[in-house]
């Protein structure tokens, strides 16, 4: 459909002088792209099936060169990230994920297997795992990236998932996915409670009635939401159930073996099955 827009300019970048298609994003800000319709082809079958039918007679083409123009649904940054990707020039840089779910729902509309690759792969970097670990895993099992939902799960570990805010990437979630996660969320819990309910201490200075009980039943708590040993074997959440001086004084020493036996709790936790 022809542009009504009054704003059009030229990408900087995508200015070749050698172009045969011009490829123009979204109104209001319309941009023209002057590409080459072989490299497009080449990284998507979308382009290569627009660019083997037959010309239409409404089609438009350029005033200055005469080149035929494709009117996109997609924003000119959309665009200009996905040029980038399938050009000879340095990939663009994603510093967060409101960047980047766009570039991937964009190169899975139009089959970009060579991109979608490399988005894969930028979507599991650490910056974006540590930091929102649940909306990676929602737009990897949105799009069904098998080995990087299974990345992303470990890290949601650390997350009570129950109150977790909603995002945009869950509204697009398969429910299969979302109960794979459930599910290892809760059998984890399960599987390490066992472990520290078998557990046994041996203390002269009672750690079993003090320390031990308070910290098991806070354990068990903490690990039914959040089914990872980091916290529970924290110094902070382990010295909010001292009970008295002598435990202090005693713990790790040859009366108690309170020491050994977390660390070997730990152990047993850190080594449940941990993904999806």
């Amino acid at each position: 459909m022809p542009s009504t827009s009054t704003t059009i300019s030229t990408s900087e970048t995508f200015d070749y002088s050698d172009a045969d298609v011009i490829i123009r994003s979204n109104a209001p800000n319309q941009v023209d792209f002057k590409v080459h319709k072989l490299i497009l082809r080449l990284s998507s079958p979308f382009f290569e099936s627009m660019f083997t039918l037959p010309k239409s007679p409404l089609q438009q083409t350029s005033v200055d060169d005469s080149l035929p123009i494709v009117d996109m649904s997609e924003s000119s940054t959309i665009l200009d990230k996905l040029f980038r990707m399938v050009y000879p020039i340095p990939d663009p840089v994603f510093n967060n994920l409101d960047a980047l779910t766009p570039i991937v729902q964009a190169a899975h509309k139009f089959d970009m297997q060579a991109v979608l690759g490399s988005l894969r792969r930028v979507i599991v970097t650490p910056a974006f795992l540590d930091k929102e670990p649940m909306r990676v895993y929602a737009i990897a099992a949105t799009y069904d990236f098998g080995e990087e939902a299974k990345i992303a799960s470990r890290y949601t570990l650390r997350l009570n998932l129950l109150d977790y805010p909603l995002s945009i990437e869950m509204k697009s979630m398969s429910g299969y996915y979302y109960h794979q996660l459930l599910q290892m969320h809760r059998t984890r819990g399960k599987a390490a409670k066992q472990i520290i309910d078998s557990a046994k201490l041996s203390c002269r200075y009672s750690c079993h009635s003090s320390f031990w009980t308070g910290w098991k039943s806070d354990a068990a708590v903490e690990l039914s939401e959040r089914p990872v040993g980091d916290v529970v074997f924290s110094q902070e959440f382990m010295y909010r159930n001292e009970r008295s001086t002598c435990e202090r004084a005693s713990a790790g020493s040859q009366y108690c073996n309170r020491v050994n036996v977390l660390i070997d709790l730990k152990k047993a936790i850190d080594s449940l099955p941990d993904t999806i």
